[in-house]
């Protein structure tokens, strides 16, 4: 998900040296990145495991972090983007000392600084619980101050991988007729849809496209499960090849087939860099706003399970995996058919048919230059407008375009309207006022609310600068702030910064007012927008 923002770097510094610091790992990337110079292999497992375990020598860990950081500052980096946004990346880019930094970075003390609101608002919103505006790729390029949009990923396939093919299509004897893959497993068993759903899928499927041929992919350790999968279909009379691929592998493959089944991994990231459809099945820990399919014209089934998207890695805390059982393996099948022949009215039909169990989601590009998923069931329009109003909002708020002295409200708000056009949320512009109505409503009573907050929460703050003590919020105003809170479904955004026990010092009052203000500045922006747009729709009445 980082290609994008790699590829804006080159494109903006043709002639760069661009390393690539990843964990040791995910080193086999290096084959696959045409716009990186070198990778640059970092054991993190070994420098934790050395600061954890017994027998290891105590200084081993800290000379082995000297070394690499000797060997990075001696490449005199013009600039460091760090976008992993942890306390080792952290500290690590602070100790590069490149001239110039962009993400997270901490100081000997911990102190954090961003270098981009972007960064900021990844680290506050997603650290707080909040759903995310933007896809992390997205997020990404428009941090490191790109705002034009690259969406093709372009990576390297390597005479390896393309031999890998090779000897799994020859001796499957696959070479005409429709080639579907399905990734069944991924890192995070929650996401797994289950091989006996893959079966009753997988086999519907074939009811639908008897010519297709099915290819189980996966990574050498995921083989003995996958060979189980196969024999299950093959129970079901569904023949199907098994193709255990490195990464190089996997990406000539896909560059070689017409349609990919997947949960929410790696695999599904590398389809953005070829031709192939993506049908992603959204379940357990797999959040679509964050990390979907990347590319205009994939499918999204999402569950509706109320819990979902969970954290990662964590053991499901229901009796039942509900969000893999209630994900009719039929949806899946019809989709994944109406996919493979690009039949979004037919889809349009299963989004309103399944709506109860899962949503239908078609990826998009819009004017603003942002990737948006849009629900393809009815009903959703005016949930579309007030998504792409909230991300807009945002935008124009972390790019600072409202300190201009000229700010591009009626430019921006002319984005909207076609972006809400080429989406096909409204065709009808009277039907868009009123939902402009409605959102413009929910977000003047915010902004009102936000406003009295504040101007309550700067009498505590004089109050505690003058007395150089904590002071307390009332019962009544920490509810107000929560209730706010939960009507713009902020996470704990405000809440994180309040002390339990109703005693606020002066640092955790400024650090609320910051959020607070930035809440009030994006529904502020927002408003202008709407009423830019309202205006806009005026003249074409």
């Amino acid at each position: 998900m980082s290609a994008p923002a790699i590829r804006s770097i080159r494109q903006q510094y043709p002639d760069a040296q661009i390393d690539l610091l990843v964990n040791s790992q995910f080193i086999s990337v290096r084959t696959l990145l045409s716009d990186v110079d070198n990778v640059v292999p970092f054991d993190r497992l070994g420098l934790q495991d050395g600061l954890a375990e017994a027998n290891c020598p105590l200084l081993e860990p800290i000379d082995y972090l000297t070394e690499i950081t000797d060997h990075l500052c001696g490449q005199h980096y013009d600039l460091v983007v760090n976008l992993t946004q942890n306390r080792l990346s952290g500290y690590l880019s602070t100790l590069v000392q490149a001239k110039n930094q962009i993400g997270l970075s901490l100081n000997s003390t911990g102190q954090a600084t961003y270098s981009s609101s972007w960064f900021r608002y990844l680290n506050d919103y997603v650290a707080a619980g909040t759903g995310m505006t933007f896809h992390y790729a997205d997020l990404f390029r428009l941090a490191i101050g790109f705002n034009d949009k690259e969406t093709e990923f372009e990576f390297q396939v390597s005479q390896h991988g393309v031999n890998e093919v090779n000897k799994v299509l020859s001796s499957s004897n696959l070479s005409d007729g429709k080639k579907v893959i399905v990734q069944a497993l991924t890192s995070d068993s929650k996401k797994n849809l289950g091989r006996v759903k893959w079966v009753e899928a997988i086999a519907q499927f074939k009811n639908f496209e008897p010519d297709a041929h099915i290819i189980l992919l996966g990574a050498p350790n995921e083989e003995n499960e996958l060979r189980a999968l196969q024999a299950d279909l093959a129970a079901q009379k569904v023949d199907c090849a098994l193709a255990i691929l490195t990464l190089d592998g996997a990406l000539a493959l896909l560059k070689q087939s017409d349609l990919l089944l997947t949960g929410d991994t790696s695999i599904k990231h590398l389809a953005n860099g070829a031709e192939i459809s993506i049908l992603e099945i959204s379940i357990g820990s797999s959040d679509y706003k964050k990390t979907g399919a990347y590319k205009a014209d994939s499918l999204i089934l999402k569950t509706n399970e109320s819990c979902a998207p969970c954290g990662h890695s964590t053991t499901c805390h229901r009796e039942q995996h509900y969000c893999s059982n209630n994900m009719p393996s039929e949806l899946i099948a019809l989709s994944a058919s109406k996919l493979l022949h690009s039949d979004w009215a037919a889809l349009k039909t299963l989004a309103v048919e399944y709506a109860d169990c899962a949503e239908v989601i078609r990826t998009r590009e819009t004017q603003l230059g942002i990737w948006y998923g849009q629900n393809l069931a009815q009903g959703s329009a005016r949930l579309n407008i007030a998504d792409i109003l909230d991300a807009a909002a945002w935008k124009f708020y972390l790019d600072k375009e409202h300190l201009k002295p000229l700010a591009a409200y009626g430019s921006e708000s002319l984005k909207i309207k076609e972006s809400l056009a080429s989406t096909e949320s409204l065709t009808n512009d009277l039907q868009l006022k009123l939902y402009l109505e409605q959102i413009e409503k929910k977000t003047s009573s915010a902004e009102s609310r936000l406003n009295k907050i504040l101007s309550t929460l700067s009498k505590h703050t004089r109050i505690s600068a003058h007395n150089g003590d904590h002071d307390f919020i009332e019962k009544d105003l920490r509810q107000e702030i929560s209730s706010v809170e939960s009507t713009l479904a902020f996470g704990n955004i405000f809440s994180d910064k309040m002390n339990l026990s109703n005693k606020t010092g002066l640092y955790e009052l400024r650090q609320l007012q910051n959020a607070l203000n930035q809440a009030f500045g994006h529904q502020h922006i927002k408003l202008k927008l709407i009423n830019n747009l309202r205006n806009q729709l005026s003249e074409n009445l």
